[in-house]
C-alpha cells in the first residue's frame, strides 16, 4: 500500500508517491514456480500411474496367457491319461497329474 504525497527533490518517492515504509505488491517468482512445480508434479504423478497401469494390464495378460496354457496341457494330460489305470502311468505322467492336481485342474472344469 502507498499513501499519496506531494512531489519534492529530496524525498524518496516515485511520481509523488512515498514508499518508505510499505510495501509493494508484486507477483513472487517463488510463488508462480510452486504452482508451476505442482502442476508439473501432479503431470509426473499422472505419467507414473499411466506406466504403472500399462506394466500392471502387460503382466497381467501374460498371467493370464499362462493360465490358459497350463489349464490346455492339464487338459490334455486328463484326455490321455483318464482311462489308464494307475499303475500303467509312466513317472512324467504321474508327476504331471499331481502338479496338474496341486493346480485344481485335473481333472479340468
Amino acid at each position: 500500500m502507498r499513501r499519496a504525497t506531494s512531489g519534492s527533490v529530496n524525498s524518496k518517492s516515485f511520481a509523488g508517491m512515498e514508499s518508505v515504509g510499505f510495501h509493494t505488491t508484486r507477483s513472487c517468482p517463488a510463488t508462480i514456480s510452486r504452482f508451476s512445480s505442482s502442476a508439473f508434479s501432479s503431470r509426473k504423478q499422472a505419467e507414473e500411474e499411466l506406466r504403472y497401469a500399462k506394466a500392471k494390464a502387460e503382466q497381467d495378460a501374460k498371467e493370464a496367457a499362462e493360465r490358459r496354457k497350463l489349464r490346455a496341457a492339464c487338459s490334455v494330460l486328463y484326455q490321455n491319461t483318464a482311462d489308464k489305470k494307475i499303475a500303467d502311468l509312466t513317472v512324467r505322467e504321474e508327476q504331471q497329474v499331481r502338479a496338474c492336481q496341486a493346480l485344481g485342474l485335473y481333472p479340468p472344469q
